[in-house]
């Protein structure tokens, strides 16, 4: 019996095809990043963690008492 080749060329020729194309434009920043200058990350919460803050200000007040808390602790040993 014979192979049937015709699937395997097409292949090929698609393959060939798509590396002709050029994707470096195809990579675009996220839409919201242009509404927060000076913003580097982006934190999701679980909806639990956010029901019990309700808010992005609690949130960051919570990390910041957090991060002084835990300096205060490292330096009074």
């Amino acid at each position: 019996m014979k192979r049937d080749d015709s699937k395997r060329k097409t292949r090929g020729t698609a393959t060939r095809e798509s590396s002709a194309v050029d994707f470096t434009r195809a990579i675009q920043p996220h839409r919201y990043a242009k509404l927060r200058t000076g913003y580097k990350y982006t934190v999701l919460l679980e909806p639990e963690l956010w029901n019990h803050f309700g808010s992005a200000e609690a949130v960051k007040a919570a990390l910041r008492g957090l991060i002084s808390a835990s300096r205060h602790v490292r330096a009074t040993g």
